[in-house]
């Protein structure tokens, strides 16, 4: 099973508040946008249809689920930094993650995550040597924290799988409202280290088909490989016009979640469309 959107929030495109107009920026090498396969169904048939096939899913034994997960994502996002030299440079960077919740017989856990950063990504050596100058980049490597793993996390195994809706509720718990950027917000914030069940994950598309903001861009091939379909949202709550592209396996497992700028940069530049973030949901396992 895969889980909903891991680190979404903590990839979020880094966009400084004031950078000078006057500034040069150099154009950042964003990843190709993903192409699709043309597709007639509406995305409340797809969606539906694969919420019927993952219902017929036996739910996973409370044994099984006390003892907590094992989370694998891997994460891009771009930033734009105004360095020390007047420049404001762009670059995009990638992190893997690796979460273990262990849960123990009391009913309280910890938490280990491993992330390993990869060295950033710029369109040219100049724009490299600026920012290693300016020493405003995060250095690649390997780090591993420990922590208790919070309350409300550690129910999630040791209590019953949520019903749907209370499943879905818990998705709005901290937003605002109910419209589907928050809905997407939602399944960073709040099931960013919980392992779906078939149900919860029935409900979730099911809550998607019901939404006429959310449309059918057809079949791919994600970033690592895999076969999925993609749906999505257009927004500009944040600032900038956004299309916010969830991908799900034709099983129903929630592959990928990126963020791809449809009209404007702003400050950015970066042509358009440009894929400004992307997380992939690799792995998640009970303990």
């Amino acid at each position: 099973m895969l889980i909903a959107a891991v680190g979404i929030a903590a990839l979020a495109v880094a966009i400084p508040a004031l950078i000078p107009a006057s500034t040069p920026q150099a154009k950042a090498a964003t990843p190709p946008t993903l192409t699709f396969t043309t597709d007639a169904r509406s995305s409340g048939e797809v969606l539906r249809s694969m919420a019927a096939e993952l219902r017929k899913q036996p739910a996973t034994p409370q044994a099984t689920r006390r003892h907590g997960g094992i989370f694998t994502t891997e994460g891009y996002s771009l930033s734009t930094s105004e360095t020390a030299k007047d420049a404001a440079i762009s670059a995009w960077f990638s992190k893997k993650i690796t979460t273990d919740i262990e849960i123990g017989s009391d009913g309280t856990g910890t938490t280990r995550t491993t992330t390993v950063g990869q060295s950033p990504h710029f369109a040219n050596e100049a724009d490299r040597k600026t920012w290693t100058d300016s020493a405003a980049g995060d250095d690649p490597g390997s780090q591993t924290t420990t922590s208790p793993t919070p309350a409300e996390t550690a129910a999630w195994y040791t209590r019953p799988a949520l019903g749907t809706d209370a499943f879905l509720n818990k998705l709005f718990t901290r937003q605002p409202d109910r419209s589907t950027d928050m809905l997407l917000n939602g399944i960073a914030e709040n099931l960013g280290s919980a392992v779906l069940e078939p149900a919860q994950r029935a409900a979730l598309m099911d809550e998607l088909a019901s939404r006429n903001d959310v449309r059918f861009m057809g079949a791919t091939i994600d970033r690592a490989g895999r076969k999925a379909y993609g749906f999505a949202h257009d927004s500009d709550r944040a600032g900038l016009p956004t299309q916010h592209l969830l991908l799900i396996s034709p099983e129903g497992d929630l592959l990928s979640y990126e963020q791809v700028l449809t009209r404007d940069a702003g400050k950015l530049n970066v042509a358009i469309p440009a894929t400004i973030s992307y997380t992939l949901y690799l792995s998640a396992t009970y303990r």
